[in-house]
């Protein structure tokens, strides 16, 4: 992480910014001990001592070759460290005219992303289940019969749930191959199938 100081000189009335689109650290020093610094503004958001760190991620984060939005996947960068060190007698006046403002902030993702996410439609995209396997891993076919067990909420697999299931290529199943899932009392969960889509 990067890192800035910036030191005010002690003369007159002042108004600092600093903000830094890489999350620096940024640290004012307005003033020293033997000599404060004086600093008087007016007006709205007239800051007497402003100081900013602003992390920003990419501007164009790729999108999902897929679905063709971009998915984030972390949180935006957050800012630096935002240090004021004041020996200042600071006098303002004006609506929201604080006399030190200092902010750490994200910029989050840019509203294209935000837009893209609003605005996903599912029309157009169909899903096909290529591949699906027994209980034990091994290969099934799609469409026919796979041994099979139910899970419970954390996909753990439930003593005494075994049966056979026909896996159907739109995704839908069914009890199949002689006999389907055998429920002990008081099932935890649905029926299920190991499949992947693929």
């Amino acid at each position: 992480m990067a890192s800035a100081d910036r030191s005010c000189p002690p003369r007159g009335a002042r108004h600092f910014a600093d903000s830094d689109g890489g999350a620096a650290n940024l640290t004012i020093n307005s003033g020293v001990a033997a000599t404060p610094v004086t600093i008087q503004t007016g007006g709205n958001n007239a800051y007497g001592i402003q100081i900013l760190s602003v992390g920003s991620g990419p501007s164009n984060p790729p999108a999902d070759p897929f679905l063709g939005v971009v998915i984030p996947t972390a949180q935006n960068a957050a800012g630096g460290i935002a240090t004021v060190n004041s020996y200042t007698n600071i006098t303002t006046s004006g609506q929201n005219a604080y006399g030190i403002y200092a902010q750490s902030s994200t910029s989050g993702y840019p509203q294209s992303v935000v837009d893209g996410l609003t605005n996903f439609s599912a029309t157009g995209f169909t899903f096909d289940i290529s591949k699906v396997y027994n209980a034990d891993g091994s290969a099934g076919t799609v469409g026919q019969a796979v041994q099979a067990k139910l899970v419970d909420a954390n996909g753990n697999p439930i003593s005494g749930s075994t049966g056979k299931v026909t896996v159907n290529a739109n995704g839908t199943f069914a009890p199949g191959g002689g006999h389907g899932l055998r429920q002990p009392q008081r099932p935890a969960s649905r029926s299920t199938s190991p499949f992947n889509m693929k």
